[in-house]
């Protein structure tokens, strides 16, 4: 499986099934928005920590692979840091509402949302059919080319943008009825 495709297939699959809990988990917020936010912050969250998952995983396959990679991965959490910053903030305040009363609480919602996409990566990269193992290790500079990608990281800034916009109340004045 090409780097390239594997990233789109992490990403795509955590659009589909969400990153958190499941949906009879939620709390009482309505089911539509709650998959929509859901969906999208599965999808910007796999954008973020694929590089680390990659490279952690790797590491333990490769010890020397850990020393390797390390500048790259500095530099590509360099390069992206505002838009890493606001999708920890957007994954932060996602767990609130998809908090559930029988749940542990935000943090165990907050650690669920990094469970899943972790399992979700390392299943993708790792573990499937198509996986090839090492051959993500001694790619990971196309990994995270793929993920630096001008259309790629427009779209998580749009989708992180749109779920920012989505979740924080905006005061507009009311109309004169």
């Amino acid at each position: 499986m090409s780097m390239n495709r594997a990233v789109v297939v992490v990403m795509v699959t955590l659009s589909v099934a969400g990153s958190g809990p499941t949906l009879a988990q939620w709390s009482d917020a309505p089911r539509d928005r709650v998959l929509r936010l859901a969906d999208d912050v599965g999808t910007i969250n796999a954008w973020r920590r694929i590089p680390e998952v990659t490279r952690e995983h790797c590491a333990k396959l490769s010890p020397e692979f850990g020393a390797a990679t390390l500048e790259s991965f500095a530099s590509w959490n360099k390069t992206h840091r505002s838009l890493i910053a606001l999708i920890d903030r957007l994954v932060d305040a996602s767990a609130s509402p998809l908090t559930s009363p029988t749940s542990d609480g935000v943090e165990g919602t907050r650690s669920a949302i990094a469970d899943g996409t972790r399992r979700l990566i390392l299943e993708t990269y790792f573990e499937g059919k198509e996986a090839d193992p090492l051959g993500v290790c001694w790619k990971y500079r196309e990994v995270l080319d793929g993920l630096s990608k001008a259309g790629t990281v427009a779209r998580v800034r749009g989708t992180a943008y749109s779920v920012e916009s989505s979740s924080c109340p905006i005061n507009r004045p009311r109309p004169n009825h």
